[in-house]
């Protein structure tokens, strides 16, 4: 427990509310505070603030299962309305500085906003009840903001929510840096690193227990920290610059990892790769480059596929989203990639593509900077992914890595297809 003032924070909901949307495809098989920003997934930078609260989670129904699969230790989609509650948006990039949000001894419910969004809500007994029907479904925040706008203080503060996928890779770098500060670990060599590794700035690297570095590696930390988890193999030939991230079982294979590389549990990587954040369990272990991207879970990038992340007349990149076109306002953006996709060898992705979950793409040469979750084909000719054949492939997949698609993983999945059907059609009819 903790406590500012006269405040105590016993339990907290961390809530997703209605702009999951914008991180389209990335949410569509998991809540957004599910993402990774830095080494840590936002949930896990909630948690770390408030070490000994209880927590529950709000998401959207279809994916409850799911995540209490995931944590069954953790109620999904229950709110305790007996006492008070502090609900957290699930878009905060929080850290230490999220503490002085909270007002010095405030002894009555209150609302921190950012703009029109919900940030914190500190409420008891009637209140929790006055929100629930606007819970229920999906966490409305203008609602919930219309109905205690008399019976609480409401405050706007400054606070870093995230608006698409994007503002994770603008944020990647400093929240790496700034994960890496909070664990404490600097200079903590556990693996095994061969003597003719070279290591610049040893004292800005964490390497965990039974992770290898082969010889003739370079992992160079002077620009910003490496952290690389356990039962890490960095095969020889590579080079790491930091700020980097590599996760616990991950593989780098020959790998020109630059800065920002954000390299999750269980991916197996080569190639040329920056700023780019691979989710979990994904593979690009050929030649190629991949920058300023994100890249969800179980995606298979082939041999030579390569992200454009900068247009040749050095504009601003825009996204088609929605079927809105949104200038992202950075002048390096690559590719949103979403869960279970694949791509041959030869793909070429332009700036500022998007690629729905469970893709099949093939035949390498330019795709469509928009294609729709469940596309099969090369970059002529699109299909519907049959559902029954995914699952399937899906399935084969993971068991190779020891690991079975759990009928809740299934069922979300079925959903996402169903409730997919109509942009995929729209995308087939004018092909």
């Amino acid at each position: 427990m903790r406590d500012k003032g006269d405040l105590m924070i016993d339990n907290i909901v961390i809530f997703e509310d209605l702009s999951y949307k914008n991180f389209y495809p990335l949410t569509l098989t998991r809540p957004v505070f599910e993402l990774r920003c830095g080494i840590k997934s936002l949930v896990e930078k909630i948690v770390h603030l408030f070490p000994q609260a209880h927590f529950s989670l709000f998401s959207r129904n279809f994916l409850k299962a799911q995540l209490s699969y995931k944590y069954p230790n953790v109620p999904v989609n229950v709110l305790n309305t007996g006492g008070a509650v502090l609900l957290v948006n699930g878009r905060l990039i929080a850290g230490a500085e999220s503490y002085p949000f909270f007002p010095d001894g405030e002894d009555r419910d209150f609302v921190l906003v950012k703009g029109k969004d919900i940030v914190f809500a500190y409420l008891r007994n009637e209140n929790l009840n006055i929100i629930k029907p606007y819970i229920t479904e999906e966490f409305r925040s203008l609602e919930i903001m219309k109905v205690l706008q008399k019976k609480v203080s409401f405050r706007e503060i400054q606070a870093t929510l995230v608006e698409y996928p994007w503002d994770f890779i603008r944020l990647n770098q400093q929240q790496i840096t700034n994960d890496f500060i909070s664990l404490k670990q600097s200079g903590v060599i556990k693996g095994c690193v061969h003597s003719r590794a070279v290591l610049y700035d040893e004292e800005n690297m964490f390497i965990g227990k039974n992770t290898e570095v082969m010889a003739e590696c370079v992992l160079d930390a002077r620009k910003g920290p490496i952290y690389i988890g356990e039962n890490v193999l960095i095969k020889s030939g590579s080079y790491i610059e930091g700020p980097s991230y590599i996760g616990d079982n991950a593989i780098v294979s020959k790998g020109y990892l630059r800065e920002g590389s954000n390299i999750g549990k269980y991916c197996r990587v080569g190639g040329e790769i920056e700023e780019t954040i691979f989710y979990e369990y994904s593979n690009k272990y050929h030649e190629g480059f991949v920058g300023h991207s994100y890249i969800g879970a179980w995606v298979n990038l082939g041999a030579l596929t390569t992200t454009s992340d900068l247009k040749n007349n050095y504009s601003t990149v825009k996204i088609t989203h929605d079927n809105n076109v949104i200038d992202t306002g950075l002048q390096f953006m690559g590719s949103v990639i979403g869960d279970y996709t694949k791509f041959g060898i030869g793909s070429l992705l332009s700036t500022g593509s998007v690629f729905g979950i469970g893709c099949n793409l093939f035949g390498g040469g330019i795709f469509p900077r928009f294609v729709p979750d469940f596309i099969w084909g090369d970059n002529k000719n699109f299909e519907p992914h049959d559902i029954k054949k995914f699952i399937t492939t899906t399935d084969i997949v993971m068991k190779r890595r020891n690991i079975s698609l759990s009928v809740q993983q299934e069922d979300a999945l079925i959903s996402v297809y169903n409730l997919t059907a109509e942009s995929r059609n729209a995308f087939l009819a004018v092909r």
